[in-house]
């Protein structure tokens, strides 16, 4: 079975694999586990936690001195264990507890099918429940793993596990180059003070709190809590708005009072100077009348020079000029709104300004429409739904742009298309001679012609210049497949799905063609996708969540 970490629930298929006439049962997988962490099982990386374990033991002062001479004479490595097992974890448990979760107890659940259902290790298919009872249940205890917990599931692994480390590859196999590049990127000023915003509310809820039980953030029942903030974190480095504006107004009109409680509990000086910071960068957010203006729309803001100011009062969200502008008149506009504007002019390229005007008023009164309609939708949901949790205004903003960027996805036109593409490129593919290669000239002609190109240069929309967006990591992405796409393709993942609809929305509104990897598209159009984007010279970007990256595409 190929691609183990995708197979499907074994009580559906265990009277399938009894029937299989086999002399030997194989799971061939990248990923047998999606998020078990802390396990060490490569020999690299279980050397890595036991250094870093010691490390950390001394230097601790109960550990004794921090000195050379307190280390071992011999280390413990230096043995060079044979390279077709992975060594033993001794020091493993000596990590600090980590809590593991739902996430990992799927993981483990998946693992303990694997084991007793298809590859039928004779002591677990016999009790199927002992990977419970003796696997999984003592490592999701609510403290932490019980001791020796983690230890066992290591020797269950290895009892059933061969694994290939990149080392070991290499001594055998050539593998092509593979570079690798970190970009280090300064954060738009707009996107700063909300990242900021975000980092105050945390220091002001670390300096608040008792630092006790579930008070405290980092309290073991609160890591789906904590998750989920530095998955926002992460969010808000490429862009995430709030229409609630990441609480700066509450936070600043109890600014003070926070001072207040942490002086009267004698708070250390570091602590207080910590809250006088997030103050002053709550009350520099709260004061940028630009910056709680783009906060009304979770879409990317994009910075335009050379459009009537009539114009852009009719089309933008934020009626404000940024506070930095020479001479040539600076606005944002929302990437969707840019979209609809080249939309109207290709459709009517004459079309006056006061019926341009009045063709962005109508698409104001239509998006705050849809967004109701789409509230509304949510509420219903809410109300047949068990669950206690409401979405945040911020999520629905976020839920609202992944849909619409989803049914884009899977729209039958681009479908259709797609689909036209591939048997074009495979006609091509069929009737060219083995040896006969695509063209980079062929690829570069193509990527130059935009669609309406002509239309947009003559008329109101001509003078009209998109500068940079106000995500940094946007900018970048854009500024590398407009430099590189006529000769290569790109592969962009992400594991969020709004991060990958604000890259769509950039590539349509830059006429770069595109396609989607959703689970919301049938999987047979899947696999035609793939294909597409292997044999077309069309489509230079392939968009993908990271999720995907384990269901054994090759492309």
């Amino acid at each position: 079975m190929r691609s183990g970490s995708q197979m499907p629930n074994a009580s559906l298929l265990a009277s399938d694999y009894d029937m299989l006439s086999v002399e030997r049962r194989w799971i061939v997988t990248g990923t047998p586990t999606r998020n078990l962490l802390g396990l060490s099982l490569g020999e690299n990386s279980a050397k890595g936690a036991r250094l870093e374990t010691k490390q950390t033991e001394f230097d601790q002062d109960d550990y004794g001195s921090n000195s050379a001479d307190s280390l071992p004479n011999e280390d413990p490595f230096d043995s060079s264990p044979s390279r077709s097992q992975t060594p033993p974890f001794t020091d493993i448990e000596s990590t600090p507890a980590r809590v593991w979760t739902k996430h990992d107890r799927e993981d483990l659940g998946k693992l303990g099918k694997m084991i007793s259902h298809f590859i039928a290790v004779p002591q677990f298919m016999a009790n199927p429940k002992l990977v419970t009872t003796h696997v999984i249940e003592p490592l999701l205890d609510p403290k932490g793993p019980c001791p020796g917990a983690i230890q066992v599931l290591n020797q269950v692994m290895e009892a059933n596990m061969i694994r290939h480390r990149i080392d070991d590859i290499e001594r055998e196999v050539m593998l092509p180059p593979l570079q690798q590049e970190a970009i280090l990127l300064e954060l738009d000023p707009y996107a700063v003070k909300s990242y900021n915003a975000m980092q105050a509310a945390l220091a002001i809820n670390a300096v608040d709190s008792q630092r006790i039980d579930q008070d405290y953030m980092f309290h073991p029942r609160n890591v789906d809590a904590l998750q989920t903030t530095i998955k926002n974190m992460s969010q808000v480095m490429f862009w995430s708005s709030d229409e609630t504006l990441f609480g700066v107004d509450e936070m600043l009109k109890n600014s003070s009072e926070f001072i207040r409680i942490a002086s009267k509990r004698k708070a250390p000086p570091e602590d207080l100077r910590l809250l006088d910071e997030a103050v002053r960068h709550i009350k520099l957010a709260a004061e940028d009348p630009l910056w709680r203006a783009i906060q009304t729309h979770e879409d990317v803001p994009y910075r335009v020079t050379g459009l009537d100011k009539r114009l852009f009062k009719a089309w933008t969200r934020t009626p404000r000029y940024e506070s930095e502008h020479n001479g040539s008149f600076i606005g944002f506009i929302h990437s969707d709104r840019l979209l609809k504007m080249q939309d109207c002019v290709i459709r009517r390229p004459l079309i006056s300004e006061d019926d341009f005007i009045t063709d962005g008023d109508n698409v104001q009164k239509n998006d705050q429409v849809l967004r109701q309609l789409y509230v509304e939708s949510l509420k219903g949901k809410e109300r047949r739904s068990t669950s206690k949790v409401r979405p945040h205004e911020d999520e629905i903003n976020a839920g609202l742009k992944a849909d619409d960027a989803a049914k884009k996805a899977r729209n039958p036109e681009t479908l259709k298309e797609m689909k036209n593409d591939l048997d074009i490129a495979m006609t091509r593919l069929n009737d060219s001679s083995d040896d006969d290669e695509i063209r980079p000239s062929r690829i570069a002609e193509h990527s130059s012609t935009l669609p309406g190109g002509n239309i947009l240069s003559t008329s109101l929309l001509g003078p009209v210049r998109i500068r940079s967006t106000a995500s940094s990591k946007l900018n970048y992405i854009i500024d590398e497949v407009l430099k590189y796409a006529a000769h290569e393709k790109f592969l962009i993942f992400s594991d969020s799905e709004l991060t990958l609809a604000h890259v769509a929305e950039a590539l349509e509104l830059m006429h770069i063609k595109f396609l989607r990897f959703t689970t919301q598209i049938d999987v047979r159009l899947r696999e035609q996708m793939v294909l597409t984007f292997e044999t077309s010279d069309k489509y230079r970007v392939f968009l993908m969540e990271l999720k995907h990256g384990a269901r054994g595409l090759y492309i």
